[in-house]
C-alpha cells in the first residue's frame, strides 16, 4: 500500500499495492482485506470511488500502468464486474486519477528520465461517456492532480530532473470549462517550491481538497504533507513518522480525518500509514460519496 489511496463513503480507507502485490486493491482501515485482485498484467498505481445509488454497491476506478487504463470495478457483495472506463495506449502510465461530481475523470502520468523533457507527462481526460481519453495537454512529470470542490479548478504537479537530480517541482492550477471538462488558456503557477521553501529537489506526489478549496499535498522524501488555502497561502504543515509519503486522502466516520499512505523508512516493499485525528473541514471526495441523487456511470 505504497501507492494511491482513496476512501468509500463509510470512510473507510483503501490503497494500491495491498499485500506488497501491484495488482491488487485493498481496504487498510479500519480493518485490513483485499477488495480487488487482478493478474500479473495490470500494475495498479491510483484508486478513486465513485457515488452509487444503491448502498450495499461499491464502484471504484483504478489507474493501470501497464495497460494504460482506467479500469471499473463494480462489487456488490460477493460479485465483481469490470470493465474498462477509458484507455489508450498512449496515456503517460496513468499515475493518479482526480474525480468531478459529473463522472468525469483527470489523468496524471510520468516517465522519471534522466534529463526531463516535456511529453514526459502529460493530462488526460476521460468523460465517462465513452471509453475514449482526451490528451489535454504535455508536461514534465505530472504525478499528483486535483479538482477544486467548485470544479472550477484543476492542480496538477509538475517536476523537472536534470542530470539525473530533481531540479524543479511546482503546483500548476488551470481553469476548467464545466461544459467540456477541458482546460482554459495557460495554466498559472499556484506554488513554485524552488520560490516557496528552497525544496524543489522533493517531489510533489498525492495531492486532495477539502471542501473549502483547501489543497493539502504529500511531499516525497521530506516526511511532510503541506496544506495550501485556495489563494496558495501555507495552513498547516504535517510532520509524518516516515520520509516518503505518497498519497491521502481524507475520511473516517466524519470525513475528517487525514490519512496519508507511503513507503515504510527502510523497507522499500512495505507500506505506512499515518492518521491525524481532530480536523474540522471534510474531504472533497468523500462529500461527494455521501451526496444523495448523484448517480453512478
Amino acid at each position: 500500500m505504497r501507492h494511491g489511496a482513496a476512501v468509500n463513503a463509510k470512510g473507510e480507507l483503501f490503497a494500491v499495492s495491498f499485500k506488497k502485490a501491484v495488482f491488487q486493491l485493498g481496504q487498510v482501515l479500519p480493518t485490513q482485506q483485499l477488495f480487488f485482485r487482478g493478474d500479473n498484467k495490470s500494475f495498479f498505481n491510483s484508486i478513486r470511488f465513485l457515488p452509487s445509488k444503491n448502498k450495499n454497491e461499491q464502484i471504484a476506478l483504478t489507474g493501470d500502468v501497464l495497460q494504460h487504463r482506467v479500469l471499473k470495478i463494480v462489487k456488490k457483495g460477493k460479485n465483481t464486474k469490470t470493465s474498462v472506463f477509458c484507455a489508450d495506449p498512449r496515456i503517460v502510465q496513468p499515475n493518479d486519477l482526480a474525480v468531478t461530481k459529473s463522472g468525469r475523470v483527470y489523468l496524471s502520468g510520468q516517465n522519471f528520465t534522466h534529463d526531463t523533457k516535456v511529453g514526459d507527462g502529460s493530462l488526460w481526460l476521460c468523460d465517462g461517456k465513452s471509453k475514449k481519453a482526451i490528451r489535454l495537454g504535455e508536461f514534465g512529470r505530472t504525478n499528483g492532480i486535483e479538482v477544486s470542490p467548485n470544479e472550477k479548478y484543476l492542480y496538477l504537479s509538475e517536476a523537472f530532473n536534470k542530470n539525473g537530480t530533481i531540479v524543479s517541482n511546482k503546483i500548476l492550477r488551470f481553469r476548467l470549462n464545466r461544459k467540456t471538462g477541458k482546460t482554459i488558456g495557460k495554466p498559472k503557477i499556484f506554488v513554485d517550491f524552488a520560490k516557496f521553501d528552497k525544496t524543489q529537489n522533493i517531489d510533489i506526489d498525492g495531492m486532495r481538497t477539502d471542501i473549502k478549496g483547501n489543497l493539502y499535498v504529500t511531499r516525497n522524501g521530506s516526511g511532510q504533507v503541506k496544506k495550501f488555502s485556495p489563494t496558495g497561502k501555507l495552513l498547516a504543515t504535517y510532520v509524518l513518522s516516515f520520509k516518503a509519503p505518497t498519497n491521502l486522502e481524507l475520511g473516517g466516520p466524519t470525513g475528517t480525518d487525514l490519512f496519508v499512505v507511503g513507503k515504510c523508512e527502510g523497507e522499500f516493499a512495505n507500506g505506512c500509514v499515518d492518521v491525524y485525528r481532530g480536523g474540522k473541514i471534510p474531504g472533497r471526495a468523500i462529500s461527494i460519496l455521501r451526496r444523495r441523487g448523484h448517480g453512478h456511470m
